[in-house]
């Protein structure tokens, strides 16, 4: 039997350090090993100062001497992608964008989160800076370079590099994915997601500016937002909670305080805020919505990201409003398994339809949830690996 090693992006410890650790690595290799022993996890320090004696490395699109160092090996190498790797110049990821910010920091006063702030994005600055030559360079030397869609794999056939799809799933093990929902009397629509979103929550402004004028639905919804203390957050939950609109002055104050002490708070409130948690308890967030909002701008750069927001929608029993594009757009029914939107069109005729009609809320919960138990199959796609690595 080979002994495969996965190396998780946590710097000290052999434990998932990020969603890609979680959903490229974590939990499809759960399902390949046969033995106990067979399929283990590092961490980078662990990986950069031992020797490499497994039989097969798996990295989530490592950085090129990390990959060459396997090959000097002549261990079997497996590189995964699942992300375009080209940053578009509109993304606040691209190198310039990031060089701008950093300097335009520099000349403010600081405090200390804020100093925090900074010195993870002048790290995430040298990482940009070489990331695409990085991914590209161990993709070559992979003998396997896997990816999550069929318009990521067409990318990289543009350049010659052969991927094969292992598509994102949760397998009903991963306790923290659950259809039981937290007990409201509001119906809860809400985004949860990572950093660099921005632009595509602001998709749902127009939307959300209508829905708060509405005087009808004015004690019928409830909006949620994920959020971490960064700047970026800050600006997404003003568009999710149109500038506060309707809640009580105690609980703005509570948020501009920045602190998970007190985050029970919110709960009467028509804008909640759900405090992100690590990536082994991230499904549990799930538990506070009824209906998942996934905007995703119309763009190459976008075309090549996974269904994840979709799968995760579904496996814990919510319904979603989802942007038509790629992606997303394969499993989408309206009206069946979702209700779809196109630009910033239609996100408060939706989210106005599902306030008044609950029983299509309970329908394309129930319909999600069996169209990605059907498509995104955790022991399938383990399957396909064991393949590749046989």
């Amino acid at each position: 039997m080979k002994s495969i090693r996965l190396v998780f992006h946590n710097k000290t410890s052999a434990t998932v350090g990020n969603g890609m650790d979680l959903y490229r690595l974590a939990i499809p290799y759960a399902f390949v090993g046969e033995e106990v022993d067979q399929v283990k996890s590092m961490g980078l320090d662990e990986f950069d100062t031992t020797p490499c004696d497994a039989d097969v490395y798996v990295m989530n699109r490592p950085m090129s001497y990390r990959a060459k160092k396997v090959k000097d090996a002549g261990k079997f190498l497996i590189v995964d992608v699942d992300d375009y790797w080209v940053t578009p110049k509109w993304h606040w990821l691209y190198p310039d964008n990031l060089k701008r910010y950093i300097a335009h920091c520099e000349t403010l006063p600081l405090d200390e989160n804020d100093k925090r702030e900074l010195k993870n994005i002048k790290h995430v600055y040298e990482r940009e800076k070489v990331q695409a030559q990085n991914t590209i360079d161990s993709c070559h030397m992979a003998d396997i370079v896997t990816c999550t869609t069929e318009t990521l794999r067409r990318e990289f056939a543009r350049i010659g590099i052969t991927a094969h799809i292992i598509k994102n799933s949760i397998h009903s093990n991963v306790n923290m994915f659950t259809t039981e929902k937290q007990k409201s009397n509001w119906l809860r629509f809400g985004w949860i997601g990572g950093n660099y979103h921005g632009k595509d929550i602001t998709l749902m402004y127009p939307g959300f500016r209508m829905l708060h004028k509405d005087i009808e639905l004015s004690d019928e919804f409830q909006i949620l937002s994920a959020f971490n203390n960064n700047s970026e957050y800050r600006e997404i939950e003003k568009i999710m909670s149109n500038n506060f609109a309707g809640c009580s002055p105690e609980y703005v104050h509570y948020l501009h305080k920045y602190t998970r002490v007190g985050s029970h708070m919110g709960a009467d409130e028509p804008y909640r805020r759900i405090w992100n948690m690590s990536p082994t308890e991230y499904g549990m967030m799930y538990e506070h919505l009824d209906v998942a909002l996934i905007p995703l701008r119309d763009n190459k750069f976008n075309s090549c990201k996974s269904e994840l927001k979709l799968i995760e929608a579904g496996m814990t029993g919510c319904a979603a409003i989802v942007s038509n594009v790629e992606p997303f757009k394969t499993y989408l029914k309206h009206g069946f398994n979702c209700l779809v939107t196109n630009g910033e069109n239609g996100w408060y005729t939706a989210i106005r339809r599902l306030i008044l009609d609950r029983e299509l809320v309970a329908t394309l919960a129930k319909n999600l949830h069996q169209t990605i138990i059907e498509n995104f199959d955790t022991i399938t796609e383990a399957n396909k690996l064991k393949q590749l690595i046989a």
